[in-house]
């Protein structure tokens, strides 16, 4: 892993944690993945060598980066996407700043309507968005997943 990966991922753990420990809460509170989980969802994009993932719900771009950083060990690439405007533009500059915009690509807008115009196939799709729509998120993309092809 680069340093500027490195360092990117840590900012946002750190982040993270600060934010746990003051109480912080609510739609402007910075909602990561457990560094721990996310490098599991990583390990198991690796291990199924995927090649196109889609990622719905950006957040701040910490389990992107992840998956970007799955997606250059296989020579893949990330199409992730962030319902909330002001999220995306903040995701893009960290994986700007990470060195990991060759691998990833941010959709803003509903994941419902965004992916209908993505028509490459999906190998790996990680759900980390609106709890209450998981299923709407997969029949928006299951057609274009193969045998093999992995759900989180």
């Amino acid at each position: 892993m680069h340093q500027e990966l490195f360092d990117a991922l840590s900012e946002i753990e750190i982040r993270a944690e600060t934010e746990k420990l003051r109480g912080i809460t609510g739609p402007d509170a910075l909602d990561a993945l457990d560094p721990d989980a996310a490098k599991f969802v990583a390990l198991l994009a690796v291990s199924k060598k995927a090649t196109h993932i889609v990622e719905v719900g950006t957040g701040a771009g910490y389990s992107t980066l992840w998956l970007a950083y799955a997606a250059q060990s296989t020579g893949g690439k990330v199409i992730s996407c962030e319902i909330d405007p002001a999220k995306a533009d903040a995701a893009r500059a960290v994986i700007e700043k990470a060195g990991m915009s060759d691998y990833v690509e941010i959709y803003t807008g509903d994941a419902r309507e965004t992916l209908r115009h993505h028509d490459s196939p999906v190998d790996f799709l990680f759900i980390d968005a609106d709890f209450g729509q998981y299923e709407t998120y997969f029949d928006v993309v299951y057609k274009r997943m193969g045998v093999g092809s992995t759900i989180v």
